[in-house]
């Protein structure tokens, strides 16, 4: 996956269809977010507090008919929760194929279900190589990033990186509701800028607690008589 190509895939279709409003690219991107830190699994699940947070969506029905608008339109499928299954989406390379290659190419499959009319764009499951780099891409992909680490993490989220780097999936429950609790705000003032960072502090300052606890209780008498006066 080409993080570039596909965001450059994306714009270039929405500039030549006007399909999607403001709405459906903030939810996009955030999902494209969740799609890109999970390392692009076919289909991943939804944690729609997280998402409406993540896209500044502030009402369930703006954030559940855009999430299907973007399922007809052929950007993704999403998949309803069934059951005990939490609901999911399955996100999949968006190549640009102009109408001359579309004919010569014959019919390409464009998503899920009934999709819009694309005459001069259409999306399909693949890889073609992008449009060429420009300072405009280069300034999404920084920003995306940089938003990975500063924005508040879904709970799973740090579940993962507690686990990725071998630390006690204990404290990764601590950590959250702890930061959770005061907004994600260092000393209750600073907002968190690199949440992994203060993960990795937590966890230092939390070893640093147990071998101080350790270092004291073995300066402790076992043998103290205390039927003794002082």
């Amino acid at each position: 996956m080409n993080f570039i190509t596909h965001v450059n895939s994306f714009f270039m279709h929405q500039h030549k269809e006007q399909q999607l409003t403001a709405t459906h690219i903030s939810l996009y991107m955030a999902l494209f977010q969740y799609w890109n830190y999970h390392r692009f699994p076919p289909t991943f699940t939804l944690y729609r507090n997280s998402l409406m947070r993540l896209s500044g969506i502030g009402s369930r029905s703006t954030y559940l008919k855009c999430l299907k608008e973007l399922h007809n339109q052929g950007y993704l499928q999403y998949h309803p929760a069934k059951n005990t299954n939490r609901p999911s989406v399955s996100m999949f390379t968006l190549d640009v194929i102009t109408a001359k290659e579309k004919t010569e190419q014959g019919p390409v499959k464009s998503g899920p279900g009934p999709g819009a009319d694309m005459d001069i764009l259409q999306l399909k499951i693949g890889s073609l190589p992008g449009p060429d780099v420009d300072p405009f891409n280069k300034t999404v992909s920084n920003r995306v990033n940089r938003e990975s680490q500063t924005l508040p993490p879904a709970q799973e989220q740090v579940l993962l990186y507690f686990q990725q780097v071998s630390y006690p999936e204990q404290e990764a429950f601590k950590f959250f509701a702890h930061y959770q609790a005061n907004g994600w705000m260092l000393g209750g003032r600073t907002p968190i800028v690199n949440w992994q960072a203060a993960a990795d502090k937590w966890m230092r300052n939390e070893n640093k607690i147990k071998n101080n606890n350790h270092a004291n209780n073995s300066h402790t008498p076992q043998n103290k008589d205390y039927d003794k006066p002082f």
